[in-house]
């Protein structure tokens, strides 16, 4: 039975914060959704969780597979989608409860396949990192957004926060490559992107995102996770046509690779192999990246930093006056 909104939840070891996520979600204004639980292989109380709510609410559908990862996840939940529309929320975020109204209301008052809402960032100790500032609606074409996309001005590469229309992603067979650890939300927005004609941003902070300590990109072996980025580059290039994306492709290579090489210096993590790859990447691209009029200016203050392995110190120091990838030393 068809529904307006599915919405798609990956869920993995999130006990501590599924419960708050999942309140938020059976608050919503708009109450005709369906959302998706992927239980993937969890190995804390979050399965129990997820089969709790889905009998407090008919809405509320699980599924309960090995663990295979958010990319997988997330597809298992396309695969039994009925909504009009699709949105993708993580399992230690919530959302406002004027989420999805204001994003379905946008999207078909403006005649939008594609519309994104503003969001906030949280610490693990419940510190906003972002300022919110309202700006006007902004409408892209898909080469503008594009762009916007590449260089992570106005919205991000991030999953969520962002309301697609679901016969854009059936029709053209969009997915997740689960071979792609770091970079596979942008792959994917980008393959959405370029089948759309109409994108609106909303700058209103809906979407409530928390900066996760344990997440792939910032735990384990981060730093070589990070080169998935540049697979995903490679099949963007072999999409892509338009010589002023191309070059913003460089764009995304940079902002990735100064935030690898950052945090492997937050970390104090000495590997000169990736350090000294991503280090030249950042160098090559240096200068078209500082002119690049898509990529925001805290990001370019960033990429002067890296170049400069003393200024890494400096950045440390002042992170809790600058909100520049406000990531917790271990």
């Amino acid at each position: 039975m068809t529904t307006t909104i599915s919405i798609i939840i990956p869920v993995y070891n999130t006990e501590k914060y599924l419960r708050k996520c999942l309140d938020s979600i059976l608050a919503q204004t708009l109450s005709d959704f369906e959302c998706i639980l992927i239980d993937d292989g969890s190995r804390d109380d979050s399965p129990a969780i997820c089969d709790e709510y889905a009998q407090k609410d008919e809405r509320i559908k699980v599924i309960h597979q090995k663990n295979s990862g958010a990319s997988a996840a997330r597809n298992a939940g396309l695969d039994i989608a009925h909504g009009e529309w699709i949105t993708f929320v993580d399992s230690d975020d919530w959302i406002n409860k004027n989420y999805l109204e204001l994003m379905y209301n946008n999207a078909i008052n403006n005649n939008c396949e594609l519309s994104i809402c503003g969001m906030r960032m949280f610490g693990e100790n419940g510190k906003l990192f972002d300022k919110y500032k309202q700006i006007p609606l902004v409408h892209f074409d898909k080469n503008s957004a594009k762009n916007a996309l590449l260089g992570s001005k106005y919205f991000s590469v991030a999953i969520s926060g962002k309301l697609v229309m679901r016969k854009y992603i059936c029709e053209y067979g969009i997915c997740f490559d689960v071979g792609i650890k770091v970079g596979e939300d942008a792959l994917f927005w980008f393959e959405v992107i370029d089948k759309v004609d109409n994108i609106l941003y909303d700058s209103t902070p809906c979407y409530n995102y928390k900066r996760n300590s344990m997440s792939v990109t910032l735990s384990g072996d981060f730093y070589i996770n990070y080169m998935d980025v540049f697979k995903v580059t490679k099949k963007i290039h072999s999409m892509e046509e338009n010589n002023i994306i191309l070059r913003n492709i460089r764009s995304l290579e940079v902002f990735y690779s100064i935030l690898a090489s950052y945090t492997m210096a937050m970390k104090n993590i000495a590997n000169r192999e990736y350090y000294h790859f991503y280090f030249s990447v950042i160098r090559k691209n240096i200068l078209s990246y500082l002119l690049n009029s898509y990529v925001p200016i805290k990001y370019k203050i960033l990429a002067i930093l890296t170049l400069c392995p003393f200024c890494y110190k400096c950045a440390v120091r002042i992170r809790q006056y600058v909100n520049i990838f406000p990531i917790k030393r271990k």
